[in-house]
This record gives structure tokens, sequence and C-alpha cells, in this order.
């Protein structure tokens, strides 16, 4: 018989962000492999339907709170307001799928707290009787866009207390070694994040047009204001004397750039932004890039999912640090192909030069992916899928 998984998530495709790619190519490597699975969501935007299948897998949304439901919700629950009205909406339909023996097991994806928060609400209202398995891509009360860290840690612990197993990034299961957590530790199980798997070029009508004249540099993801500075790189860029070497961004901002508005004025068309992007245009922008930049995050519990993007494409890699502990240097140690430029240093004539040198001589690098599978063997795809089905399997027998 099928295993039956339901991911839960605040919003899903066609919303896109890191965390729903990396769920996403899970989900289609879980249904390679016979499982049954389906993803419950929030309805944000009226014109998506309650119930479609995207990439061979279902995906069932519930509609959300309306604003006056919200402005009631968040005027009585001081902490949990924000939160309760975005998984509140959830917590029936978990409920009905569990009364229906609909699925083996429950995964709330997290981040956001909210689909955590809506599987033990369920779990509550079933009396403990709701199998789940937490999948954690990101901190919960360690994360430094989340308020409330105090309370928000009860509720993570609640959480490790009734959930079957947890999966959770190595960086996570490192940090609760050493905090309140770790007495459920034997309940965590680290898995890589899923998205280290072969890259394909496949067309679409949002595509990231290079001048292949240049020497096409591209950050692809989000920029998030104060954890992730784009000020060093841009300098960097700035003081280029080879005016050839042009930086695209591609994808979103969480806050203001402030740098990126300054920046855009002085370098011209030598910073293009191109906004968001579908995730396969992402994809291409990356496979037809020249080198690939992941600038650091200034947090150390938490590592970009796209360095393994990154990594799977077999570009070459210039990587800015905010210090010698970003986790982004474990990953990228064994990589063929990488600058690493700390920002604490002063931007020099020799650390240009040597941005200006790596561009220009690995311009048309590219490493095979065999060779890549071989140092990255814990990372691939059906490594990381084949020990999600084993951990699931034994919490549900």
């Amino acid at each position: 018989m099928k295993m039956r998984i339901l991911f839960v998530f605040e919003k899903y495709l066609p919303v896109t962000d890191a965390n729903i790619n990396c769920i996403d190519n899970l989900c289609r490597y879980l249904m390679s492999k016979g499982v049954d699975v389906s993803v419950l969501t929030i309805k944000h935007c009226p014109s998506l339907q309650d119930e479609e299948v995207i990439n061979g897998y279902r995906v069932h949304r519930v509609e959300k709170f309306s604003f006056f439901q919200e402005f009631i919700v968040k005027s009585r629950r001081k902490f949990l307001g924000h939160y309760y009205v975005s998984f509140q909406p959830l917590v029936e339909k978990l409920v009905e799928s569990f009364k229906n023996n609909a699925f083996d097991i429950f995964v709330p994806v997290i981040n956001p707290f909210s689909t955590a928060a809506s599987v033990l609400k369920a779990y509550e209202k079933t009396n403990g009787e709701i199998k789940f398995i937490p999948h954690l891509l990101d901190p919960i009360s360690s994360n430094a866009s989340h308020k409330h860290s105090d309370k928000m840690r009860k509720y993570e612990l609640e959480m490790y207390k009734h959930s079957r197993q947890s999966f959770v990034t190595d960086l996570i299961y490192a940090e609760n070694e050493h905090n309140s957590f770790k007495k459920y530790l034997d309940k965590m199980t680290i898995l890589p994040f899923p998205n280290f798997r072969k890259l394909e070029v496949i067309s679409t009508e949002d595509e990231v047009q290079y001048n292949e004249a240049h020497i096409n540099c591209a950050f692809v993801g989000f920029l998030y204001h104060k954890i992730r500075d784009s000020r060093f790189l841009l300098e960097v860029l700035n003081r280029c004397k080879d005016k050839n070497i042009i930086l695209h961004i591609i994808g979103g901002m969480h806050g203001t750039d402030e740098n990126i508005e300054k920046y855009k004025e002085i370098l011209g068309d030598r910073l293009v932004i191109h906004g968001l992007h579908s995730p396969q245009s992402a994809i291409n922008a990356m496979m037809n890039a020249d080198i690939l930049v992941n600038i650091g995050n200034s947090v150390i519990n938490q590592v970009p999912s796209k360095i393994f993007d990154y990594i799977s494409s077999g570009k070459p890699i210039i990587n800015t640090i905010k210090s010698e502990s970003c986790p982004t240097l474990k990953y990228l140690k064994d990589y063929p192909c990488v600058l690493n430029m700390n920002e604490q240093e002063a931007i020099s004539n020799e650390i240009v030069t040597v941005f200006e040198t790596f561009c220009c001589e690995n311009r048309n690098s590219q490493i095979e992916f065999d060779e890549l599978k071989v140092l990255y063997a814990t990372h691939t795809l059906a490594s990381v899928g084949d020990k999600f089905i084993r951990v699931i399997k034994e919490a549900i027998n």
C-alpha cells in the first residue's frame, strides 16, 4: 500500500520561494518512488483553484480569513495573532483529513511557523492522534526575522515533544545540541536540502536575456534587509577596471535595499535588476550565466538553499561571506571552482583584481555533474529523498 503524505504550507505554487522550490523537488522524487503526495495550503489569490494537480501531485487550498476575521483575531491574540490568521483556516481541513483517514502522516514545512502551529492545533483537537513530522528548512525561535522568541521557544518545544520525528538542517541540529531542545535530539533527523540535482534548461516565456559579449555574473534569489547585504559586492564591481563584467540580480527583495538603488545610479547598465522570475526561468538564468554570485548571510544558523542550486549548475561561484563562521564555507570547501571573499576585509586594489581575474579566467568553466555527484553524494536528491522515505516509514509503523 502506498504511503500517503500531506505537506502543509502557508503558501505554495504558483507562489514561489526557496522552501517551496525545495519541497517541490522532493515531492517529484517521492512521486517517482510510488509515494502518494499532496500539499495543503491557503488560497491567497481568489483566481486559484481549490484543488489542482501540479507537477504530478495534488495541491489543496483552503480559503483564508476575511479582513474582518483577521482584525478580530489579531486584536484578541497578542502573541499568536499573526500566526493564527495564517494557520487557523488549515486546522479544520487537517482534522477532516485525519477523520477520513486520508493520509498516513502530516509534514508541516517551516518557515513559516504557522504550518507547525496548524498541525499542533489539529493534534490537540484529535486528542493527540495525528501523526506529524515537521520539516525545518529554517530555524524557528532562533530565527533572526522572528519576534517574541521566548514565547516562540515554548511552542517549538511543544512541536518537538509531540512530533513522531523532526527533519532539521545540520545547522539547526548543532544549535539544538546546546539549548533546551537537546532532550529531543533523538527525535531529530538531519536532512540536507533536497535541491542538489542535475539541472536542465527548458525554454520559458520569461527568459532572462544575457549579452554574450559581456561576462555575465548572476545573483539568483532574494535579498534580505540586514541579513543579506549587497554593498560589498556592489562596491567591488564599481571599482573593477573591466567594465565588461555585468551583475544581474534575478529575484526579489524583503525590505528595501538602499544599496541597490544607490549603485544602480552609479553602475548604470552594469547592474541589471530583473525582478522575480518563474523557478524554471531562474534555473535557466543560472545555467546560462558565466559566473554565479552568492551574498552571504549575517546569521550563522541558516544557509541559503540556493547554494545547492549553484553547486548543481557546475558554474564558477563567487561567495561573499560576513565572517569565517559563514556556513556556506562548509559546503563550498570541496567545490572545484569557487572564490570566497570576506566582507570584513577592506576593499583593496588586490581584492578587486582577484575578483576580476576570477571572472575573466573562469567565464567558460563548467564542472560536469558526474564529478559533482561524487563530491556531494549525501546531498543528491535521491539520497535525501530515500532518507526521507525511511524516516517516514518508521514513523507511521
